[in-house]
C-alpha cells in the first residue's frame, strides 16, 4: 500500500510511522507547533482558462483552478459551489478539543501532492479492553480522523 504522503509534508508524536516520513513532535503539540512544521498554504479558486488555436484565453465555464497561493501549484480543478477550507484554520479549530483535554494531535499531513489533508487525533481516556475469544485482553484506542480534499473528491470530513 502507497502511503501518497506528499513530500515529507506530516508530522507525528510517538513512535515513526511505518513509511519513514515525517517530523517527530512532542507529546500533545498545539495547532501552533503543528502549523510551523507543515508546509501549508493558503488555497483559493481562480478561473480555469484554455487556448484558442491562435493562443487566446478562453474562460472554462464552471471550472475553477484550486492553487496554492505560496507557490502556484495546482492541487484540484472544481466547480462553481465548491468551498475552500484552509489546512490552518481546521487545525487551529481542532485545537480546541486539545484545550478542552478531549483529545490530543497524533499526525497530520498532506497527501497527494497536497490536494488532501488529514489530521488524527487520539481520545486518550476512551479505551476499550475486549476480551478475545481465546481469552487474552486487546486494547482498542479511539481516534478522530479529520480530513478534506482540496481536489473536490473528499468532503470535509470528521470520522471516529
Amino acid at each position: 500500500m502507497a502511503h501518497e504522503i506528499w513530500g515529507n509534508e506530516m508530522v507525528y508524536v510517538g513512535a515513526m510511522p511505518w513509511h519513514g516520513l515525517g517530523t517527530e513532535l512532542q507529546d500533545n503539540p498545539t495547532a501552533d507547533e503543528i502549523i510551523a512544521r507543515l508546509n501549508l498554504s493558503e488555497v483559493e479558486k481562480r478561473k480555469l482558462f484554455t487556448y484558442n488555436q491562435h493562443g487566446n484565453p478562453i474562460p472554462v465555464d464552471g471550472k475553477f483552478a484550486v492553487v496554492r497561493t505560496q507557490d502556484n501549484i495546482v492541487v484540484g480543478v472544481v466547480g462553481e459551489e465548491f468551498q475552500n477550507l484552509q489546512d490552518a484554520d481546521i487545525i487551529r479549530t481542532m485545537d480546541e478539543l486539545r484545550q478542552a483535554d478531549l483529545c490530543k494531535f497524533e499526525t497530520a499531513g498532506l497527501l497527494r501532492e497536497g490536494s488532501r489533508f488529514f489530521v488524527m487525533m487520539a481520545v486518550p481516556n476512551n479505551l476499550l479492553r475486549l476480551r478475545t475469544p481465546n481469552g487474552k485482553e486487546d486494547i482498542v484506542c479511539q481516534y478522530l480522523a479529520v480530513s478534506h480534499g482540496h481536489d473536490g473528491s473528499l468532503a470535509f470530513e470528521f470520522s471516529p
